[in-house]
């Protein structure tokens, strides 16, 4: 899954219950809103591209650091 410009977006409306998934991804977990177990695949790649130039990226730096990795 690619999302560009991630910093743009607001992140928990675009990722939903999936943020607070990629930090348990090895487990299963209960849904918050549906009840449902639920797992991410270990095939699942989320690419997402930041516009370094914007003033808005270092809220999300911190937030986005602890489930994603940086490249440059």
């Amino acid at each position: 899954m690619i999302v560009d410009e991630i910093n743009r977006g607001k992140i928990d409306k675009i990722f939903g219950e999936l943020l607070y998934l990629l930090g348990y991804r090895n487990e299963s977990l209960k849904l918050h809103y549906s009840g449902y177990d639920f797992s991410i695949p270990d095939n699942l790649f989320i690419v997402g591209t930041m516009n370094t130039a914007d003033k808005s990226i270092a809220l999300l730096d911190v937030a986005l650091r602890r489930r994603f990795w940086f490249v440059r």
